[in-house]
């Protein structure tokens, strides 16, 4: 995570890679409607931040993941 003090968008590409393990990590525990709903969330939350850093100069994309087939 980035440190008090850094920037906004340092803050946010962290976010964006404990978002990432997190949807991994969920997707790891099995595909039972509530974890689709987390995952579904945690992917909201994800593109959203993705939006957030491409308005601002960012070059991110969101990465492919198999439980979004």
């Amino acid at each position: 995570m980035s440190a008090a003090g850094d920037d906004l968008g340092a803050g946010l590409l962290g976010l964006l890679v404990r978002l990432g393990e997190e949807i991994s990590f969920n997707g790891a525990k099995g595909d039972a409607p509530y974890r689709l709903g987390i995952h579904d969330a945690l992917r909201f939350a994800e593109d959203a931040i993705l939006a957030l850093l491409g308005e601002h100069g960012y070059a991110v994309e969101a990465a492919a993941r198999a439980s979004d087939a």
